[in-house]
């Protein structure tokens, strides 16, 4: 893959993805991207042609650099699955809303739902102890 990996100053990395019929070398393509001031002046060039973006399962903004490699930032994929998952509950709380008001006109018994419910709820207190990979595939 033909690309260039910037780093921008809070840390986050930006990405140039050429074209796959793109030949050119992408070094060269840096130093001419920098020689127009066609990437902001305080981005730094740390990489050329590598793979981190084959695994695109967290947003953009994850992956840090560490110095020698792409990385994923633990606790911003933290915050995103957080975000991702009260996502996912925002329907299946609604569907519970319903469920416990035709409970109470029919004076059912609700705890399964207020169980429910608190579950979901406590669905974002997130264990740290969890891998990428298990945070990755957390879901309600």
């Amino acid at each position: 893959m033909k690309n260039i990996l910037w780093l921008q100053p809070n840390k986050t990395l930006a990405e140039t993805i050429f074209p796959q019929e793109f030949t050119g070398d992408s070094n060269t393509e840096a130093s001419r991207m920098i020689a127009e001031n066609l990437v902001p002046a305080d981005w730094q060039l740390i990489i050329v042609d590598t793979q981190w973006s084959a695994d695109k399962r967290w947003k953009h903004e994850t992956y840090r650099w560490s110095g020698t490699e792409v990385i994923v930032d633990y606790t911003t994929a933290v915050e995103e699955t957080k975000n991702r998952l009260r996502s996912e509950r925002i329907p299946l709380l609604a569907a519970l809303d319903i469920q416990f008001q035709r409970n109470l006109e029919t004076n059912s018994d609700n705890s399964a739902v207020i169980l429910e419910k608190q579950r979901l709820r406590d669905i974002t207190i997130i264990d740290p102890n969890l891998t990428l990979d298990e945070l990755y595939n957390l879901h309600c």
